[in-house]
């Protein structure tokens, strides 16, 4: 049995009754307020929305429980020769809590709640007993996420002119009004813009807004929605068709709305996972997916792509949904985030079988808040865009996020895969990927299918080789895997005489990993110092972690299992060659954890 969470993904410490640092103030109240007053199952996280995790070794950190409001497990199974919804039954009776969910196409598996007794060890018990649990494949606690537009309130939104946006206008005010500046964005080689935009066509092709619901009345809307059985609501007294934030709606327009969208003739579905505070939850955004999955599966010829403008901290299970959706046949678009931070330590942003956005300015320039890294495939605008707005059937508003670029891709997608209905989802997101255009940061542009012309980015030229500089001292080699805290780690090399410190540690961010660093010093006697800024140090309580030091081609050097601090000295002064010490391996402690993992 894998604690999935744990076994993939950074994880950083938190402090009790704490929320999202990375989230706004505006949006932080607001979450607070739901996360208190609904049944969202919401877990506070300090540090840039990163994931409350478990450990591999079915234990939680005590720490953790202390941010916990309820007590949500995510659980899937090994295998499934038995329904998910009948071993979901027997395990949350077992355990005195209830199914809140059951995913049967893209998780084999559920959610349970546990009422919150107050009592830390309870909840650890119950994550234990279930990881214990030799059905069991994972479990992950579950956590909230939110859009991801910024600012989070239309009080904070201006348009183009000066005016404040969320405003009414006419219909006929609406029907000519000028679009977003990203539709002339997406159909051009470069900048700068020439006013003219190129509709696509997504005839054929069903379009699920995975967000906070979407006003069907809209003008810009109304055209657009599907007709047939594929509206839902995972939020407790909130019609799919009940958006009281706006953010679905926005994101519902820009993808296929009348004046703002860039495709016409999809049809639109409303799938809604987060409140109309613009929060929700791992296991309902899970079951948002499962209901699309199954939908497009299971109905012949039936042609889907999905926007999820959200995100969260890394969740394995999430991933995971996303993955099987695309593997089902559904073209998975998503934002990247709002951090300004790498994008792999977020969900669904870090799955790579999803199309994962971006966002950029008029000025072809990256927006400051953009998340990236590898995980972002293309980028597209997001900087100021207007689209339709839920305070009434005419409204606009002008706002920007990732959430604002990603509906671009969406409809994008939309259209390749009308021009294309035999192609595999993966094929879509190639076709996308391969035809996004240079910008200026070295990142590309997702645009239409039918541009032409553009030129394509120069191959990399590899500069000649240069001859590694022989080192004059002695070779140094770190090897350090990191525990499930990877930046709670740090060490020094001190040379000993006379020179002082000359290496500091690199910032480790990546939990549960091998790292390798490699350095010429002086000849000489040095002391290699680690420490652990909570004092459990990288083995073996909350992940397997070790060191070693080479000196000279020979182990000088290894270790794990400290408080705080550790110091071994390597080397001499005289610079006598070193006898190779005997490797011995970290002495583990106790654990629980299964002898296999679930790989990724």
């Amino acid at each position: 049995m894998n604690l999935s969470s744990a076994a993939t993904g950074p994880c950083r410490r938190r402090s009790p009754n704490k929320i999202p640092l990375s989230l706004s103030p505006a949006l932080a109240i607001i979450v607070a307020v739901v996360a208190a007053a609904s049944t969202a199952h919401a877990i506070y996280i300090e540090d840039e929305g990163q994931q409350l995790r478990g450990k591999y070794n079915n234990d939680i950190d005590e720490r953790d429980l202390q941010d916990a409001t309820s007590k949500t497990f995510l659980v899937t199974f090994n295998d499934n020769s038995i329904a998910a919804s009948k071993r979901c039954d027997a395990l949350a009776k077992a355990h005195g809590g209830t199914v809140s969910s059951v995913y049967n196409t893209v998780l084999n598996g559920c959610s349970i709640s546990v009422p919150n007794v107050g009592a830390q060890v309870s909840a650890q018990a119950t994550f234990t007993a279930l990881g214990n649990n030799p059905a069991v494949q994972s479990v992950e606690i579950d956590q909230i996420v939110y859009a991801l537009q910024t600012p989070p309130s239309s009080l904070f939104a201006v348009n183009d002119a000066g005016v404040l946006d969320g405003t009414s206008v006419s219909a006929a005010a609406a029907s000519t009004a000028s679009t977003s500046w990203g539709l002339d964005r997406i159909d051009q080689c470069a900048l700068p813009l020439n006013n003219l935009m190129t509709k696509q066509d997504a005839t054929g092709v069903t379009v699920f807004i995975i967000d906070t619901g979407i006003m069907n009345t809209h003008v810009q809307l109304a055209s657009s929605m599907s007709t047939d059985d594929c509206h839902v609501s995972y939020i407790n007294g909130e019609p799919a068709f009940s958006d009281g934030n706006g953010h679905g709606t926005h994101v519902a327009g820009t993808t296929c709305g009348a004046t703002y969208g860039v495709s016409a003739n999809c049809k639109l579905c409303a799938i809604k996972v987060l409140s109309n505070a613009g929060s929700g939850s791992t296991s309902g955004v899970i079951s948002g997916i499962d209901y699309v999955a199954n939908k497009c599966s299971s109905t012949p010829g039936m042609k889907c792509v999905a926007n999820m403008s959200l995100g969260g901290g890394f969740s394995s299970s999430l991933n995971t949904a996303v993955a099987n959706a695309v593997n089902k046949g559904v073209v998975m678009v998503v934002a990247a985030g709002n951090d300004n931070a790498n994008a792999c330590n977020y969900s669904p942003a870090s799955e790579p079988l999803a199309i994962t956005v971006g966002s950029t300015d008029s000025n072809d320039a990256q927006s400051s808040y953009s998340n990236w890294g590898s995980c972002v495939d293309v980028f597209a605008p997001g900087r100021s865009i207007t689209s339709s707005w839920s305070t009434s059937t005419t409204a606009t508003n002008t706002i920007s996020g990732t959430s604002m670029a990603t509906p671009h891709v969406v409809g994008i997608a939309a259209a390749i895969r009308s021009a294309n209905p035999s192609w595999t989802a993966t094929q879509v997101r190639d076709a996308i990927v391969n035809n996004a255009v240079p910008l200026p940061f070295g990142r590309t542009l997702a645009t239409v299918d039918d541009i032409v012309g553009c030129p394509t980015p120069p191959p990399t030229t590899m500069a000649p080789t240069t001859p590694p500089t022989p080192c004059l001292g002695v070779n140094v080699e770190v090897k350090l895997k990191t525990d499930n805290y990877p930046a709670e780690t740090k060490w020094t090399l001190t040379n000993k005489c006379g020179l002082g410190t000359v290496i500091n540690s690199p910032a480790y961010t990546s939990g549960n990993t091998m790292h390798s660093n490699k350095y010429c010093v002086p000849i000489g006697s040095y002391d290699f110092s680690i420490t652990d800024s909570f004092g459990d140090g990288i083995c073996c309580n909350w992940g397997i972690g070790s060191y070693e030091v080479i000196m000279g081609g020979v182990s000088a050097a290894t270790g794990g299992s400290f408080a705080f601090s550790e110091t071994k000295t390597i080397g001499n002064c005289d610079g006598t060659p070193l006898t190779p010490k005997p490797t011995q391996r970290p002495t583990l402690k106790p654990t629980v954890r299964k002898p296999t993992r679930r790989p990724k």
